[in-house]
Order: C-alpha cells, then sequence, then structure tokens
C-alpha cells in the first residue's frame, strides 16, 4: 500500500474517559513514538473496523487528531488491538508512529487462498504450522499479509515451507527457510478414532 493509498482515520481528544468514550460509541485509543508525546484518542468504532480490516496491523496508515493544526497528520501503524474476551468486540488500540528511515519488527498475517486437493479429495486435514510471519523491514516496505495458495498440496507427502513463499522485495524474514506453514495429514483411521475414543472413556471413569 502506497504513501497515496493510505488509509486514514480521524480521531479526537478524549476527554470524558475510557468508559465515557466507550459509553458514546467510540474506541478508546493512544498515540505514541516517535518524536510524539502519548496522547490519548477515541475512533469511531465502524471507520476503524473498516481500516483495520482492509490495512491491517503491519500497514502504515494516516491518523488525523481532529483539531489539530491543519496538515499534521501522523503515519502510524495499528500496534495493539484489545478484545472484550466474551463479547469481542474492540475495548482499545494502539497507534505507534515508527520512524519511516528505520528498520522495525513486526507480525505479518499469512493469507491462505485456493483449495488443497489432499483435502478437497483425499479427505485429509489442514494443518496450518503459522498463521503469521516475523519480519524486518522499513515501515513502508511492510506487506499487509502474505498470500500462501494451498492449491499445490496435492498429497500427504507435501508442504509448504517459508523458503517456497513469494516474499516482496526489502523484506527479512525471521524465520528458517525450512519452517513448515502448512501441510495436510491424513485422515485418521477408524482404528485410530476407536482408540480416541476409549482413551476419553478413560479418562471419564478416571474422574469419577
Amino acid at each position: 500500500m502506497t504513501q497515496g493509498q493510505r488509509k486514514k482515520i480521524v480521531a479526537t481528544e478524549r476527554k470524558n474517559g475510557v468508559k465515557g468514550a466507550r459509553h458514546m460509541g467510540w474506541i478508546p485509543a493512544v498515540v505514541y513514538g516517535h518524536g510524539l508525546k502519548n496522547q490519548h484518542i477515541q475512533v469511531e468504532n465502524k471507520q476503524f473496523g473498516v481500516v483495520l480490516a482492509e490495512a491491517g496491523q503491519s500497514s502504515l496508515i494516516d491518523l488525523e487528531v481532529a483539531g489539530a493544526k491543519k496538515g499534521d497528520v501522523n503515519t502510524v501503524l495499528i500496534r495493539d488491538v484489545q478484545y472484550h474476551p466474551v463479547r469481542g468486540h474492540i475495548l482499545h488500540v494502539d497507534f505507534y508512529q515508527p520512524r519511516l528511515d528505520e528498520l522495525i519488527t513486526a507480525d505479518v498475517p499469512i493469507r491462505f487462498i485456493g483449495e488443497s486437493p489432499a483435502v478437497k479429495d483425499m479427505g485429509g486435514v489442514l494443518v496450518k504450522a503459522l498463521d503469521e510471519l516475523e519480519m524486518e523491514a522499513l515501515p513502508v516496505d511492510l506487506p499487509r499479509d502474505i498470500e500462501v495458495d494451498i492449491s499445490s498440496l496435492t498429497n500427504f507427502e507435501l508442504s509448504i515451507q517459508v523458503a517456497d513463499l513469494q516474499l516482496p522485495p526489502r523484506v527479512k524474514i525471521k524465520h528458517e527457510p525450512d519452517d513448515v506453514v502448512v501441510l495436510v495429514q491424513p485422515p485418521r483411521s477408524e482404528e485410530e478414532i476407536s482408540q480416541l475414543s476409549e482413551e476419553v472413556k478413560e479418562d471419564v471413569t478416571a474422574v469419577e
């Protein structure tokens, strides 16, 4: 996502505390980082949800705080999102402004696409050994996600490793080349399922 394509969020200063912000339908947030003093702000729930879905937590976004000096826009990453443990809605957000000329480390999510013949035709079970990749790059070079096509998994002997991934330029990955990203395990036999049932029954009996 280039600078011209960056998503933008307009926030306001938080004046009524965390509970007050949530009561009014806002998400409490804080912005901090290079050249900034910690600032307590709030963002509109729906707008933030759209930006998070489209930019993710490894793409730079523009954050403007309403009432600030004209043209004073912070270039930030969504550093941390806290969710309610039961209801699942967003409780708090951290925005971090990095130095654009210094390398940073971030976890970039993996997006699996396609369909594995070993799953579709052979009844296998898809096992995602990694769901994100630790990467080092300049902030502007961090990708939103890494796409992994699982249609090459045609049997149970194949796997996709880190070395097989198509990575963007100017990005250093913090994993070993032979680390497995995804594979397909064969379905359990009737004998294995029967043994698992017996083990569960034994555990229940032991508890009683």
